[in-house]
């Protein structure tokens, strides 16, 4: 027996020129008919006629079901839709979603009332044919098309386009209930308004108000949508971004409400000196207000929050971990537009640092000027006293300051990271630190070093009455300048590093030994053997030079003798290590090459390789050129370098001054190299960190020792050659940022 299911006939006024398939269900076994498809035509009333245009054939079973395979299937969606019969009851279809527009007659206007398929129609309106009740049975006169009602409500004027909208990406407030899209038209709206619905993704897909309809109103040529913020309001637990789609006749627009960022927070960015050129140092701080997260304008108190940890190049004081911060309070300057901290506090340069010798008298003074809009922008002076004295014509010594101006441009990238900040650094401050003591002779504790002096010196009787360093200290200034340029005189005139170069450069041959280049070189670059190691009586005469050149008068008759055999000591005590540097450095590199020969099978072992190379190529690159680059900048080095000189001597104070940025770049490059290696070979988080927190500090002394030769530079009327600081210090700031990111963060960037 055989057993039809029937549908009846509902008619939609949306669905206009679709082709709607009609399916007929038979059930028995092993049977069932599809039956064609019938165009509809459809108009705003909602009729719609079967394919041929005539009325539906009369007579016997099988015609009525013929015409019963007519009839649409009640799917009772809430989704999507052709035409509204698809629709479950209060819905209609509305571009291709069962929506609705009213639950009940106070949800439309006054002159309008909720019809059963949750439209708002005029109440001269009739029952829509596709809400008539439900027919027993279908019939010719029930599938003839009824005229449409003459009071249908329109979905949108077709006369109508669109030519431009509002901005698609709004940040929300904390007191916005609402977001607007505006729609430029061509032409004037229809009374009626533009029918749209709302889709977003803070609410659950089948909610209800993802299918509700609502009307615009134009305004001249324009229609402003009004869309709820729900999630994206600023302020509300769990606020974030939502994505909007508004779908109506006109089209769909999408939308990305995105909740206002209180100005409080972390933030992180760059500063730019111009001792830099364009290279952006990294700069971290929080921005934090009272009430939290108030206004800067509306706030009762307001600070910065510097971290204080030992790779933050900005860091206010030495901080004992990365945890520690220093609370910066914030005042409105009204003549300046903007909002000043300042902090001062001793920095502690300990054996963490290249300048370790000087620690004890450092203060580091810092003036934030910012201004916070999209961006927190602004400058930064960032003033050092106390590291080196400076020394005028008349022989008045002073502290000398090293001063970075630069401009601030942060972005908040997130809450507050720091809970905890210091009210106060945990040292005083420092403001007019005391002046650097007389250089130390302890390299001459020697006494045989004055002893034979005589015998070497060209001045023979140079040293009367000094045989050690402590009767040099007490002798008379005078008596010092002789006694120091003998010395230095007896030590270059011995076997240096300096004149084995020479004899190679000049082609006299190989050294009496038969060494070569090479092997010189390679010998260079073992610290076990004497090759090229400064002498005791290099070191000594050194210090002996630098401390007389401390005790001389102004405008002494020894200045330009003792600044220019100064250079060539300074010369020798360090050319050496840095021979051995660059020797180590090329063997390292070639070692490096053979191991991509290795097939991947032994991945694991090569990398092991690897680390121990790079430990190797720290201890005989990195570290050496850190090393000669804190031997240049000594109390003995300052000493010589802050004294004001002229002639012959500004010419040899320019040529030290060129060794030491020379040594500068030698230790920069090798810093970028190391950080570059590091980055490739660590994988896991822990050693990447510890990398990156030595890079940093490495970093700081560089920036440091920038500041301090561009002042030095700067005085001797030579300070052109501070241009070499920016070049290359672009590359290491980028190395060091790709090896503070986790390795997974760098893969999947």
């Amino acid at each position: 027996m055989k057993e039809r299911l029937t549908t009846e006939i509902l008619e939609s006024p949306r669905a206009i020129g679709r082709c709607v398939p009609r399916l007929a269900l038979f059930a028995s076994v092993g049977a069932w008919l599809l039956v064609g498809c019938a165009q509809k035509e459809l108009g705003d009333g909602g009729s719609e006629s079967v394919a041929d245009g005539g009325p539906p054939p009369q007579g016997d079973a099988g015609t009525r079901a013929e015409v019963a395979s007519e009839v649409p299937l009640k799917v009772a969606s809430e989704q999507g839709c052709r035409i509204d019969a698809e629709c479950a009851a209060g819905r209609y279809c509305f571009q291709s979603h069962c929506s609705f527009e009213c639950t009940a007659d106070a949800d439309c206007e006054s002159d309008e009332s909720c019809s059963e398929r949750g439209r708002c129609v005029l109440d001269a309106e009739a029952l829509r044919p596709s809400e008539a009740p439900e027919a027993a049975s279908p019939s010719a006169d029930s599938l003839a098309p009824p005229a449409p009602p003459a009071a249908a409500l329109p979905e949108f004027d077709a006369e109508v386009t669109v030519l431009g909208t509002s901005p698609q990406v709004v940040e929300v407030g904390a007191d916005d209930e609402f977001a607007t899209l505006t729609l430029t038209l061509d032409g004037p709206l229809a009374p009626v308004g533009l029918a749209y619905r709302v889709e977003r993704d803070d609410v659950d897909e089948d909610d209800p108000s993802n299918s509700a309809i609502h009307r615009a109103h134009a305004e001249g040529e324009a229609v402003t949508i009004e869309i709820p913020t729900g999630m994206a309001r600023a302020g509300v637990d769990g606020s974030r971004r939502v994505h909007v789609q508004i779908i109506s006749a006109l089209g769909t627009y999408s939308m990305t409400l995105v909740p206002e960022a209180p100005q409080t927070g972390n933030y992180a960015g760059s500063v730019r000196t111009p001792l830099f050129g364009n290279v952006g140092l990294p700069m971290v701080l929080d921005l934090v207000t009272s009430p939290e997260n108030a206004p800067l304008d509306e706030a009762e108190q307001a600070w910065l929050v510097l971290p204080a940890s030992d790779d933050s190049l900005f860091a206010p004081f030495r901080g004992l971990d990365d945890t520690q911060a220093l609370e910066v309070p914030l005042e409105y300057d009204a003549s300046l537009d903007r909002w000043v901290g300042i902090s001062e506090a001793e920095f502690t340069l300990d054996d963490r640092s290249s300048l370790f010798h000087v620690g004890r008298h450092v203060a580091r003074i810092q003036r934030y000027e910012i201004a916070v809009g999209a961006t927190l922008t602004g400058v930064v002076s960032d003033r050092w006293e106390g590291l080196y004295d400076a020394r005028s014509d008349l022989g008045v010594v002073t502290p000398a300051d090293i001063v970075f101006e630069g401009e601030i441009e942060l972005e908040r990238v997130g809450p507050r990271a720091f809970d905890k900040p210091l009210s106060a650094p945990p040292a005083p401050a420092l403001a007019v630190p005391l002046p650097l003591p007389a250089p130390e002779v302890n390299a001459c504790s020697d006494s045989a070093l004055f002893a034979d002096i005589d015998a070497d010196a060209e001045s023979p009787g140079a040293c009367d009455g000094i045989s050690s360093a402590a009767e040099f200290e007490g002798a008379a200034p005078e008596d010092q300048a002789a006694c120091a340029l003998a010395m230095a005189d007896a030590a270059l005139g011995g076997e240096t590093t300096g004149a084995v170069i020479r004899a190679f450069l000049a082609g006299d041959g190989e050294p009496a030994d038969g060494q070569s280049f090479a092997d010189f070189m390679r010998d260079c670059a073992d610290e076990t053997t004497p090759t090229c190691q400064p002498s005791a009586a290099v070191l000594c005469a050194r210090q002996l030079v630098a401390r007389a050149s401390f005790e001389q008068e102004p405008r002494s008759g020894f200045d330009e003798a003792l600044t220019k055999v100064f250079q060539d000591l300074s010369s020798e005590a360090f050319l050496g290590r840095q021979l051995a540097a660059f020797q180590t450095n090329a063997d390292t590199r070639l070692r490096w090459l053979r191991t991509t020969d290795y097939p991947a099978v032994v991945t694991s072992a090569v990398k092991s390789n690897i680390a121990a190379l790079l430990e190797d190529w720290k201890r005989g690159v990195l570290d050496p050129h850190m090393a000669v680059l804190s031997g240049y900048f000594d109390d003995s080095g300052l000493s010589v370098l802050s004294r004001s000189v002229g002639g012959e001597a500004k010419d040899a104070r320019r040529r030290l001054l060129d060794q030491m940025i020379q040594g500068w770049r030698g230790a920069m490059d090798a810093l970028t190299l190391g950080a570059s290696r590091w980055d490739e070979l660590y994988q896991d988080q822990d050693s990447r960190a510890e990398r990156a927190s030595f890079v940093r500090s490495q970093m700081r002394d560089l920036y440091l020792l920038a500041g301090l030769l561009g002042n030095l530079t700067r005085d001797a009327g030579s300070g052109y050659q501070a241009s070499a600081f920016g070049s290359g210090f672009s590359e290491l700031m980028k190395r060091a940022g790709k090896l503070d990111l986790s390795f997974d963060n760098l893969v999947f960037a």
